[in-house]
């Protein structure tokens, strides 16, 4: 049985064509320009990498819509470490689309991986790909003065790794580490 294409919704670092050569992922068809309603992109993500959430306002998220063959699909979920698929109706910009909404897929931060909320700052190289990318699609104009907007930094603080999941790996080899030693001693 042969696997349908998945539509993919791009807002971060994926906008970049240098990312999708990077990477080797290869479109089917055309790229379309997609707008996600009442969500935010925040850089919340551990290291300072994007992530959607949901608002009850006026907010949206300007990006692409592609759709990918399985083997592009598989590759970009490989890549895509720390974040979880979720299903999003995003409406195609005018020009693009008849302004109706489509369902796809898009990559949002596990949980455990997400900084306190609005305390992330992305990096100016994960922001460049960003703005990059919105300039190459013709993002709305608003929205790339938005990210043209955004402070960035040259490497994210330690301290944006110390999430629940970094915690709880830190408590584990702690655990083991101590369990090692009482076992040694009891071998005395």
């Amino acid at each position: 049985m042969v696997e349908s294409t998945r539509l993919y919704f791009a807002y971060g670092a994926m906008l970049s064509p240098r990312t999708l050569e990077r990477r080797g992922i290869r479109p089917v068809g055309p790229v379309l320009r997609a707008k996600l309603p009442n969500y935010r992109l925040v850089f919340d993500h551990r290291a300072g990498f994007g992530t959607l959430v949901a608002t009850e306002n006026k907010h949206e998220v300007h990006g692409v819509l592609m759709r990918l063959s399985p083997e592009d699909w598989g590759t970009l979920r490989r890549s895509e470490v720390g974040y979880v698929v979720e299903d999003v109706a995003v409406e195609l910009e005018p020009g693009d689309g008849d302004g109706s909404l489509t369902m796809a897929s898009a990559f949002v931060s596990q949980s455990d991986l997400l900084l306190p909320p609005n305390s992330g700052v992305p990096t100016t190289r994960y922001l460049g790909l960003i703005k990059e990318g919105a300039e190459h699609h013709n993002l709305p104009g608003p929205y790339q003065q938005w990210l043209q907007s955004l402070d960035s930094v040259r490497s994210v603080p330690r301290s944006n790794y110390n999430t629940r999941r970094e915690r709880r790996a830190r408590a584990g080899i702690a655990l083991a580490a101590a369990a090692a030693l009482a076992a040694w001693i009891a071998s005395l």
